[in-house]
C-alpha cells in the first residue's frame, strides 16, 4: 500500500454522489508507482443508484484537473447499505513521483433517492477532498478527507543501458578470377544495465 487515508477512521459521509455530483479526494506521490487497485469505504443509498465510476485523474492545487489516467466501473446497486471496503481494481497504470492525483467518484445514473456515499474522516489534517455539481467541471474543496487506499508495485529507474553485439562479417577478395570469401569475426561487448533499485 502506498496512499491512504485509514479505512477505520470514518465518522462522516460523502456529499451525495450522483447525476453531476462527484466526490473526489486528492494525494501526491512521495515515491513512484504504478496502481492496481483502490479501496473505498462506499454504501449506497435507495435501490438503484447504478454504476459508479472511479477514476483517477491529475489534480493541481488539491482538486482534479480532469486529466484522465485510469477508471473503472462497478455495479452500485450491488453495495450494501452500510459501509463496507470496496476494492476497485484498475489496469496496472504508472503514477508519477511528485505528481498529485485524485480519485473521483461518480454515479450518473442514480438520482437524489438513489445515490452513493464515500464515508469520509471529518477530523482529518490532510483537508483533500473536494466535491463538483457539474460533472468536474468545477470543485469545491472540503476540510475533510475521504477514506481510500491505493495499492501498487514499486517503479524501477533505468540509469543506463548500453548492450553492443557482434556478428560475422563476409568479407569477398577478388584475386584475379577467382574469389575467396574470409569470414571475420568481431569481438562482442556487453555493457549490462546499470539500474537504480531504489523506488522512485
Amino acid at each position: 500500500m502506498y496512499e491512504s487515508i485509514g479505512l477505520t477512521t470514518g465518522d462522516g459521509d460523502s456529499t451525495t454522489i450522483y447525476g453531476a455530483n462527484q466526490t473526489a479526494e486528492a494525494f501526491t506521490l512521495t515515491e513512484g508507482h504504478s496502481v492496481v487497485l483502490v479501496n473505498l469505504m462506499l454504501k449506497r443509498v435507495g435501490a438503484a443508484p447504478g454504476n459508479v465510476t472511479v477514476e483517477i485523474t491529475e489534480a493541481s492545487g488539491n482538486v482534479s484537473n480532469g486529466a484522465f489516467v485510469a477508471s473503472a466501473t462497478l455495479d452500485g446497486d450491488l453495495l450494501s447499505t452500510s459501509y463496507t471496503k470496496i476494492p476497485v481494481t484498475f489496469t496496472e497504470t504508472i503514477l508519477e513521483n511528485g505528481q498529485q492525483y485524485a480519485i473521483v467518484v461518480s454515479a450518473v445514473s442514480g438520482d437524489s433517492s438513489n445515490y452513493i456515499l464515500w464515508q469520509k474522516h471529518t477530523a482529518g489534517t490532510a483537508h483533500l477532498s473536494s466535491n463538483s455539481t457539474n460533472g468536474g467541471a468545477s470543485w469545491t474543496t472540503s476540510a475533510s478527507d475521504m477514506l481510500f487506499e491505493v495499492w501498487g508495485n514499486p517503479s524501477l529507474k533505468i540509469v543506463s543501458a548500453n548492450v553492443f553485439s557482434g556478428y560475422p562479417l563476409a568479407r569477398v577478395a577478388q584475386h584475379g578470377t577467382k574469389q575467396e570469401q574470409t569470414i571475420v569475426k568481431r569481438k562482442v561487448h556487453k555493457k549490462w544495465p546499470s539500474i537504480d533499485i531504489s523506488k522512485g
